[in-house]
């Protein structure tokens, strides 16, 4: 007797024959399977119920409970099949129970209804974007990514909600960005290139990436970045790079922002997604600090504010998670500052040491501009010692960063911005053209990419005009105001050997800094 029903007139498949007696066998298999996954996942997460998946599952776990109910199941399988199975050993029995597993699993993946699944479910594809333009070369080489249509929001709610984000085209900013910085047209061969130039630098041997390798992200303390960022870079390492998610860690200064990544990205977009489960999470509080210390160039120049002048001795030491990875990502956005002028990926690192910024006194050898709120601070000069620079030169942080990743779909002028359009310009000159910047930066130099990001921001009339605007109606925030000194930073990093301040720095305590990177001036160029 056949085990499928057919539709007399068209063919097709409609249902099960009840009657037959391998039916009879297999319907129990079907439904404890189906009982047992369901447990597993909705008893968790309840919302897991809607997955299609679970649709698929709740009817045979229900009809499967049903039928032990009457007795009847149980019965059946102990009296009439027992003795037609027990001839064929233990080892047979196992392996006919695994074949039908497997063959109920596909069952259950071809009778999916056709809808598209969660997103939670899959792997966005990168779509191609419409401009990836290089600068600067070699060791200070850096990646423009951007596309028009990769983000859009109307000044309200949750700038990064899922309706504002085209997921393929900001896929595409961050996959096409890395070809084009490794010169490659494969994404594997891309990330293998990557991490041989590197290693080639730190390391001076030009191995690829081996497994079990730490990999330890520092992301931005504010959490400006928007967490499809954070997915498609932890999709990029597991599914291209090669890495398991048990190597990488993520750390945060903040442990609001550590949360925001929890919810937004490992447990909701990322927890159907099996390749990506296990990345690990750290903030200050949770993290285990090292001996490793950074040691300020310039001592004197580290104090709390202009009305005390003491130098501090801190808890300067490193996060143990840090020191013992073989490869630093950091994953900032571009934002103003109310004080440093901008903060990027030099201005990311002030997290990554046991005392916060704050009370280690690190602000006003940063200051960019006057600043009077709280703390006065006044405004460093061209050709003086900045701490950015022992950071971005620290063996055990800058100089062993193998990639950095910039999110500017969206420029504020401050660091900590409401969320409106007060302090975030739509940019109005070409190629933006009254729309969200909606760009990614990409390279492997702090001076490099942070030197390209400033520039991006003071060549858009209306950072300028927003800027200025905002000076005049005597906000404290206001980003670039005109004088600003934030090009300080930049210029005695990229001659660090020879710093216009006179500073040798060592921010190991040890050993001089070269010159650590190029200075790039940001240009849209069509072709």
């Amino acid at each position: 007797m056949n085990v499928i029903k057919r539709c007399p007139k068209t063919g097709r498949f409609i249902g099960f024959n009840r009657k037959a007696s391998i039916y009879k066998i297999l319907f129990p298999l079907f439904g404890l399977m189906a009982l047992i996954w369901f447990l597993i996942r909705v008893i968790p997460k309840p919302s897991r119920v809607n997955y299609p998946c679970q649709q698929v599952a709740a009817p045979l776990a229900g009809s499967f409970l049903l039928y032990l109910t009457s007795g009847s199941g149980a019965l059946l399988l102990h009296k009439k099949y027992w003795k037609k199975f027990s001839h064929l050993g233990i080892g047979l029995l196992s392996l006919a129970i695994l074949m039908i597993s497997l063959s109920t699993m596909n069952f259950v993946s071809c009778q999916l209804p056709t809808s598209q699944p969660p997103e939670s479910d899959s792997i966005i594809e990168a779509a191609e974007v419409s401009h990836v333009q290089t600068f600067g070369s070699g060791m200070s080489k850096a990646v423009w990514s951007f596309d028009p249509e990769a983000f859009s929001w109307e000044g309200s709610g949750i700038w990064f909600d899922s309706e504002n984000i085209n997921k393929a085209k900001l896929k595409g900013l961050l996959v096409y960005g890395l070809l084009q910085l490794a010169g490659e047209d494969n994404i594997q061969k891309a990330w293998d290139i990557l991490f041989r130039d590197f290693n080639l630098r730190y390391y001076n041997n030009e191995s690829s990436y081996h497994s079990g390798e730490k990999i330890f992200i520092k992301l931005n303390s504010n959490g400006f970045i928007n967490p499809y960022t954070i997915r498609f870079l932890l999709e990029e390492l597991v599914l291209n790079a090669g890495v398991d998610p048990k190597d990488i860690t993520i750390y945060s200064d903040n442990n609001l922002n550590l949360s925001f990544v929890n919810k937004w990205s490992l447990e909701t977009m990322l927890e159907s997604i099996q390749e990506l489960k296990g990345v690990n999470t750290l903030t200050r509080n949770t993290a285990q600090f090292s001996q490793v210390k950074i040691h300020w160039s310039d001592p004197d120049q580290i104090y709390y504010d202009s009305n005390d002048t003491t130098p501090i001795n801190s808890n300067l030491y490193l996060p143990q998670a840090a020191v013992d990875a073989q490869y630093i990502i950091n994953l900032t956005s571009l934002k103003g500052h109310r004080l440093a002028g901008f903060t990027m990926a030099g201005k990311n690192l002030f997290g990554m040491f046991q005392d916060s910024p704050h009370n280690s006194g690190l602000h006003p050898s940063i200051a960019a501009k006057y600043h009077s709120y709280g703390p006065v601070y006044q405004k460093r000069p061209m050709g003086s010692y900045n701490a950015l620079v022992d950071l971005i030169g620290h063996p055990q942080l800058g100089q062993k960063t193998m990639l950095i990743l910039t999110d500017a779909l969206i420029v504020s002028l401050y660091q900590n911005p409401p969320l409106d359009l007060t302090y975030t310009p739509q940019f109005e000159d070409a190629p933006f053209n009254g729309n969200w910047p909606n760009s990614i930066f990409l390279s492997q130099n702090y001076v490099s990419i942070d030197s390209l990001g400033l520039s991006f921001m003071e060549a858009e009339s209306a950072v300028k005009e927003m800027s200025n605007r905002l000076t005049q109606n005597n906000y404290s925030n206001s980003a670039l105001p005109d004088g600003h000194t934030a090009w300080n930073y930049l210029e005695e990093a990229a001659s660090a050997s020879s710093a216009p301040s006179g500073t040798i720095y060592k921010p190991d305590g040890i050993t001089p800094c070269g010159d650590l990177g190029e200075i790039i001036n940001w240009s849209y160029s069509k072709n």
